[in-house]
């Protein structure tokens, strides 16, 4: 009889129990490993399981292009005009006020040139004293080499390498020195997208390296987070964005825009930035942009379209003496130029801006956008002349000459150029006037 023992599949285990027993002393100190990991904290996870974006970056590793961005950045056109309540001179009168005089100019005046006069601009020296076009813009501001020989002499680098792509320097960072950085996270982003920049635009670090825009909209949502300030940001997403309703930062926290947008209509009035006037427009970005992607639910796009109703009932009981709106729209007095023709001229103009935007049945009253709109005109006309301004002039009226275009439909170097061609313009010593209007 054959002594050999045999085990259920009958094949002979003569011998075996010594090695049965290493492998239960090996499972058993397997198993107290994987303990003592977790007691400590320690994942048991391989190398070749998921690692967070945010975790790469800690070992030094270059994040590839992995976040979806648009070849090309949606745009949003004005749903409706309202050419009776703003004239022609009107119009021209606020882009004379906006001219780029300034030079060099700073990063913010830059992007605020780029976002009016756009990235078709070609302003000649016989026009301005300078040369000045939106190419040169645009490449200033993709270029940190560019920005350090083009803007202000005073500031460092503007465009940094990222582990997750190209970080654009944030105005009160570490990294900020004085005015050369955005000053608002996802700015830049924002006003690429209205420029109609494409997201294959080539762009340079400090380093010499040669990227893309969409390295640039990978790094910011790599960043991303709710406590930033999001009006910027908001309108960043919702143009380069493909259709989709959500995203992921760099630690795999996932947001969406049902999110983004309640955290801002739930902000107090006059919050942010310039008085609180970007939350209304990111608000009216992120609603035109879900017109034509779906990027919000029922619920919060109701919630969004009720709260701008109730907005503008406000704005029509919140009337400055001008007949514009001041720094105190919002009930409680906020500081911006501390100047109050500057401070008028900028809540203004920014309410103007995202009314000519807003859905086309939320369009403001043609009453309320003439009396704002007479405003601006009579402030614009009091400011000093050009050697007692700063350059910060150019960024409240660039965003009333831009938000008077938007209701007329316009664009405002086509229109500004007409003028400038036919000689219906004359030089003063704040610029340019309509000659009809001298003396």
């Amino acid at each position: 009889m054959n002594s050999k023992k045999r085990d259920d599949s009958g094949i002979a285990n003569e011998g075996a129990a010594p090695w049965r027993l290493v492998a239960a002393v090996g499972l058993c100190g397997l198993l107290a490993i994987g303990a003592l990991a977790r007691w400590a904290g320690v994942s048991m996870v391989s190398e070749t399981a998921h690692v967070t974006p945010a975790r790469s970056a800690a070992r030094g590793d270059r994040l590839p292009l992995v976040v979806a961005c648009r070849d090309e950045p949606i745009r949003i056109a004005p749903a409706f005009t309202m050419r009776d309540a703003v004239s022609e001179q009107d119009l021209v009168s606020l882009l004379c006020a906006a001219l780029p005089w300034w030079n060099p100019p700073t990063v913010p005046s830059a992007i605020h040139e780029l976002k009016l006069w756009g990235s078709d601009a070609v302003f000649t020296k016989e026009m301005l004293g300078i040369p000045r076009t939106g190419e040169w813009l645009t490449s200033t501001l993709l270029s940190d080499a560019a920005c350090r020989a083009n803007t202000t002499a005073i500031g460092g680098a503007f465009l940094l390498d990222s582990p997750f792509g190209i970080r654009v320097v944030l105005a009160g960072s570490d990294d900020a020195i004085k005015l050369r950085a955005e000053a608002h996270y996802g700015q830049l982003l924002q006003v690429l997208a209205e420029a109609g920049v494409p997201s294959t635009a080539p762009v340079t670090t400090s380093s010499g390296r040669v990227g893309t825009v969409k390295e640039l909209y990978q790094d910011e949502v790599m960043r991303f987070s709710l406590s930033h300030e999001p009006e910027f940001m908001a309108c960043s997403l919702a143009y380069w964005q493909p259709q989709r309703t959500m995203w992921k930062d760099q630690f795999d926290n996932e947001y969406n825009f049902d999110q983004l947008l309640l955290k801002m209509i739930r902000m107090p009035l006059g919050q942010g930035s310039c008085g609180g006037c970007h939350v209304p427009y990111a608000v009216v970005i992120l609603l035109r942009v879900d017109e034509q992607q779906g990027i919000l639910s029922n619920e919060s796009r109701k919630e969004a379209r009720n709260w701008l109703i109730k907005l503008q009932r406000l704005l029509e009981e919140r009337w400055s003496e001008s007949g514009g709106w001041d720094k105190s729209w919002a009930g409680e007095t906020r500081n911006l130029w501390s100047d109050d023709i500057l401070d008028r001229i900028t809540i203004t103009g920014h309410h103007l801006e995202w009314m000519a935007l807003a859905p086309a049945d939320l369009r403001p009253s043609l009453a309320m956008v003439q009396r704002a709109t007479g405003s601006l005109r009579r402030d614009v006309a009091s400011l000093p002349k050009l050697s007692n301004q700063v350059f910060k002039t150019l960024l409240p009226t660039s965003h009333a000459a831009r938000a008077l275009a938007l209701l007329r439909g316009d664009q405002p170097f086509q229109v500004w150029q007409k003028y400038w061609q036919r000689g219906l313009l004359r030089r003063t010593d704040k610029g340019f006037e309509l000659r009809q209007r001298a003396g």
